[in-house]
């Protein structure tokens, strides 16, 4: 019965809002996955095949009777890993994706360089958004709101001459007075850790480590 509710779950979500899906590490290996990532030929595979599919994060949230055949990849906090895997292979592909960053990681090891970044935008396929500043969990009563949320957006906007639009909550947690500040802060739209949003103001992801699976699991 569970399988049966959360199907249909999904299949509205898609219709509501098309297929965002989440991801974090893309390792070198081949065929393997972990809580942390997937495989770069697992995630090559799946572009390939759904290549004409997917497209940018503002045109998935465009207002379409097609959205649920629409794909965005999404990957959180800025690895280094998405320049050194991830980049390439949707160059090679011409395939759009976004990246929620961590503001205190950027420069910082295993992470991506401010250089890389801008490298990426000026490709005109990466779509950047905030993931917080210190990645703690935004519903924790002593946290910092505005630094984490609004001073985030205005840092990336300065330091890469981009307009940032999305919001990415940290650990997926978030309550009123979060989405209280995203709003204030002017984002457009701001997106979960989880397929289900109870709330119009929250756009749901597909974890990508769910939703591959290994060349020799089909």
């Amino acid at each position: 019965m569970k399988k049966i509710i959360k199907k249909i779950i999904l299949q509205i979500t898609r219709i509501r809002y098309g297929t965002v899906i989440m991801g974090h590490h893309v390792y070198e290996e081949n065929d393997f996955k972990d809580f942390n990532g997937v495989s770069k030929k697992m995630l090559y595979d799946y572009l390939l095949k759904n290549q004409k599919k997917i497209v940018s994060l503002d045109k998935i949230l465009k207002k379409s009777i097609l959205k649920f055949r629409k794909i965005s990849i999404t990957f959180d906090d800025g690895y280094k890993d998405i320049y050194n895997v991830v980049y390439p292979i949707c160059k090679k592909l011409n395939i759009p994706f976004t990246i929620f960053i961590i503001v205190d990681k950027i420069d910082k090891e295993g992470f991506l360089s401010k250089e890389e970044i801008e490298e990426m935008i000026k490709s005109g396929l990466l779509t950047i958004g905030s993931h917080g500043y210190s990645h703690k969990i935004l519903t924790d009563y002593n946290i910092d709101l505005k630094k984490e949320i609004l001073s985030t957006k205005k840092y990336l906007e300065k330091a890469f001459d981009y307009k940032v639009d999305y919001f990415a909550f940290s650990h997926g947690q978030f309550n009123g007075k979060v989405l209280k500040e995203v709003k204030l802060a002017n984002y457009k739209k701001s997106f979960s850790a989880s397929y289900l949003s109870l709330s119009n103001r929250v756009i749901p992801r597909l974890n990508l480590v769910h939703f591959l699976k290994p060349s020799g699991n089909k």
